[in-house]
């Protein structure tokens, strides 16, 4: 390719990729204005989590195809995808119709966001992916602050279907774009392969299974309290189901060795294993976070979805600033575990002022805990991420960043879903209290963003107070969420990822030229055995207390 071509191409897909990102939080100051169109309150939580459902399972799935099928025209199909799905949230008319525009959109989104990280490895120099790498986890940080100012801006002064309309006209320079200039190398064209046997690599049984769990789990929490009482034969049935099938997912995955969704091998080893638990509980935390506190800001403080936007700024801008601070001082110093210890910790601070707000919170603590918790998130969010490249075989790290993917984008269903249920279920038991004689199934349709239209003005300050109580719940799970990532941090292995490609860690390097192997006797006479153990087929990695075997796999470069 031209300088030309590689230019507009690597544009391009990262215009997909932001599209992408931006999906992820652009609906979070229009839920409230959704739930009053559709009456549909109690479905908040499927708004988020259909589109991390989709996006978190079939992340494999579609790495997949691009080593079987031209990986130019998967491409071309995943944005398509993404947009046949936006286009079904934009034109949708009840809630039904706007959660699976949702789902197929997250299924797209899943392929575009594997597909750039695959195409750039082939059209980039090996030495400049990792710039470009680190590139898309800043147009995640862009999109994380300029979702919700777009949402909240188009649902205030247009309408919240513009999300979603936005979309189509830069999809469609995106694909055009990449079909004019994208050239790949000979070397990534896929061997002919018979379509079955393609079938046969998809683990379609995994999907299928995780899909099935997560939709059980989902259902449970929406029946559970709500519709159903706790202890009727419909939310244990679904909990039974899910339960089951997530066995039956791991059974599935442990038979289907090299073709798993979820490679197990990795997850043996402490540093990948801490890291993608790490991942799952802050991200879990996050996303509850950011979808539940423009409802406090329109149903507590009577903001529009613009000035909930503006609002949500003091917590969405110092994660940004943070998470750019942290890479770099990272990069500089090596140790990854105190950037996990500190962010867990100062996050769960703020989310624990968070929880005392309360009707009449003044602006500086809704501001200052905000802050609070945005940059205990930057700290930590990203670290895990690059933290666990140290852990693994340089070709090995398309593999373990789609496995981080598969726990931070499956902890949003889980997290979503279950801040959902726990909000809806105290809404419902605080009404009895706070607002005898009104209805729970008027509350749950009203919306968030119009209670003062529906209710009257000695009523509504009874369902604000129960909204609170449910807000409150909401965010109790927030805490624990955080709190448990501050374990993790703990038990993560204290080592320094300076140096280090893969397993290949300071003390394999020669020593005359590491300092801490070449300073040490001792240190150097652990590096030759750990270089003897390698010879042997065992990958040692640095901090745990014996030897991990792992099965090195090729990546997306070689597919």
């Amino acid at each position: 390719m031209s300088n030309l071509q590689s230019t507009v191409s690597i544009l391009s897909l990262l215009l997909g990729m932001l599209l992408t990102a931006l999906d992820l939080t652009i609906i979070s100051t229009a839920v409230p204005r959704i739930t009053h169109d559709f009456h549909s309150l109690n479905d908040v939580g499927w708004y988020g989590s259909a589109f991390f459902l989709t996006m978190c399972v079939f992340q494999t799935f579609w790495g997949k195809l691009y080593r079987y099928c031209s990986i130019k025209y998967t491409f071309v199909a995943a944005i398509l995808s993404f947009e046949l799905g936006t286009l079904g949230c934009a034109v949708s008319k009840n809630s039904a119709g706007f959660i699976a525009g949702r789902a197929v959109a997250g299924f797209g989104g899943a392929g575009v966001i594997s597909g750039t990280y695959i195409i750039l490895a082939h059209i980039v120099p090996p030495e400049k992916v990792p710039i470009f790498y680190g590139l898309n986890g800043i147009i995640f940080t862009v999109a994380s602050v300029a979702g919700p100012l777009i949402g909240g801006a188009f649902t205030s002064n247009v309408t919240w279907r513009w999300c979603f309309y936005i979309n189509l006209p830069l999809g469609g320079v995106a694909i055009a774009a990449l079909l004019l200039s994208l050239q790949l190398p000979r070397s990534s064209q896929p061997a002919a392969t018979p379509v079955l046997e393609i079938i046969s690599k998809l683990d379609l049984p995994g999907c299928l299974a995780i899909t099935g769990a997560l939709i059980c789990y989902l259902l449970a929490l929406e029946f559970g309290g709500i519709t159903k009482p706790w202890n009727s034969s419909q939310p244990i049935g679904l909990l039974v189901g899910w339960i089951l099938l997530t066995l039956l997912f791991a059974v599935v995955e442990w038979f289907q060795k090299e073709e798993a969704l979820v490679a197990s091998r990795y997850l043996r080893n402490r540093g990948v294993l801490a890291c993608c638990v790490f991942v799952f509980f802050l991200n879990a935390a996050n996303y509850v976070r950011v979808y539940y506190l423009p409802l406090y800001f329109q149903a507590i403080n009577n903001a529009s979805p613009e000035r909930s936007g503006i609002l949500l700024l003091a917590y969405i801008v110092p994660t940004s600033v943070f998470t750019m601070l942290a890479g770099g001082i990272l990069s500089k110093v090596g140790y990854y575990q105190p950037f996990l210890l500190v962010g867990a910790a100062l996050v769960t601070i703020g989310s624990g002022l968070i929880y005392t707000w309360d009707l009449n919170t003044s602006s500086a603590k809704i501001i200052g805990y905000q802050i609070l918790a945005g940059v205990g998130d930057g700290i930590c969010v990203q670290v895990p991420v690059t933290a666990v490249q140290a852990f693994v075989d340089q070709k090995d790290l398309a593999t373990v960043t789609t496995l981080v993917l598969f726990f931070q984008l499956g902890s949003g269903v889980i997290g979503i879903g279950a801040g959902e249920s726990i909000f809806s279920n105290r809404v419902i038991q605080s009404l009895a209290r706070d607002a005898p004689g009104t209805s729970a199934t008027t509350v749950l349709q009203a919306g968030a963003s119009e209670l003062r239209g529906v209710f009257g003005a000695g009523e509504s300050q009874g369902v604000r107070r129960a909204y609170l109580v449910g807000l409150h719940g909401a965010w109790i799970l927030t805490l624990a969420l955080c709190g448990a990532a501050v374990l993790v941090g703990v038990l993560a292995p204290p080592i320094s990822i300076l140096g280090q490609t893969g397993l290949r860690s300071a003390a394999e390097a020669d020593p005359d030229t590491s300092t801490d192997t070449g300073s040490n006797p001792a240190s150097h006479g652990r590096a030759s055995g750990m270089a003897d153990k390698e010879k042997e087929g065992v990958l040692v990695v640095p901090g745990d207390k014996a030897p991990v075997e792992v099965e090195i796999v090729g990546s997306a470069r070689g597919s």
